[in-house]
C-alpha cells in the first residue's frame, strides 16, 4: 500500500511539473461525499488537448484515505453569448464545460468505530479498489480560477473485508459498506495554470 501511494505521488508530481511547463493543468481543492476527492481532498487535471485530461485525486473519505486516477472528456464551452443567463452566477464572465469520465479509486485500510448508546464497536476494514464514473460542469473564469460541480457513481471491485476488533457482536455490514456502491458529489475551487 505504501509503495502504491509513493508511486502515485511520484507520477502525480511528474505530471504536474510537465504541465507547469506547458500551462495546461487545473489544481482543485474541494469537499463532497463518496466522490473522486472524498469528503475533503485535492485533484489535478492534466490536459493533453482542449478536451482530454488525465485526472489524479487524493482525499479522505468515510471508507478511508483514497487516491483516484482517471480520464475526463471536456465538451466545448456550453455558454455562447454575453446574456445574463450565460454568465456564471449571473454576473461573472466565464466558460462552462460539461465533462464525463471514469477512473479507478484505491481506498486504504481503516478503523471504524460505531457507537449506539453506551455500546461501542470497532472494526478494521481492508483496502479496497473501486470503479468510478464522473459527470460534471467546470466553470473557467477569465482570471484563471475554476469551480467544479461533480456527480459520481462508484462501485467496489475487490477488497473491503472487515474484522471486528472490539465491542459486542453485531451485524454492522450495511453500515460498514456504506460508500462501496454509491452516488456521490464534489464541489471544488481551483486554478488553471
Amino acid at each position: 500500500m505504501k509503495k502504491l501511494l509513493a508511486t502515485l505521488a511520484i507520477i502525480f508530481s511528474a505530471v504536474q511539473l510537465q504541465a507547469f511547463q506547458e500551462g495546461n493543468i487545473n489544481f482543485l481543492g474541494g469537499v463532497g461525499m463518496f466522490g473522486s476527492r472524498g469528503l475533503i481532498g485535492f485533484s489535478g487535471d492534466r490536459f493533453f488537448t482542449e478536451n482530454h485530461a488525465l485526472s489524479v485525486a487524493i482525499g479522505l473519505d468515510v471508507i478511508g484515505a483514497d487516491a483516484t486516477v482517471g480520464y475526463k472528456y471536456f465538451s466545448e464551452k456550453i455558454n455562447s453569448s454575453d446574456a445574463i443567463w450565460d454568465k456564471c452566477f449571473f454576473i461573472f464572465d466565464c466558460d462552462t464545460h460539461f465533462y464525463a469520465g471514469g477512473g479507478v479509486q484505491y481506498a486504504s485500510a481503516t478503523t471504524v468505530k460505531i457507537s449506539e448508546g453506551s455500546s461501542e464497536r470497532e472494526y478494521k476494514t481492508d483496502p479496497k479498489w473501486l470503479g468510478l464514473a464522473m459527470f460534471g460542469f467546470r466553470d473557467i473564469y477569465k482570471s484563471g480560477f475554476t469551480t467544479d460541480f461533480e456527480l459520481s457513481y462508484r462501485n467496489i471491485f475487490t477488497g473491503g473485508g472487515e474484522q471486528q476488533t472490539a465491542g459486542p457482536a453485531a451485524d454492522d455490514k450495511k453500515l460498514l459498506e456504506m460508500g462501496y456502491r454509491s452516488l456521490g458529489f464534489n464541489i471544488a475551487v481551483g486554478y488553471l495554470f
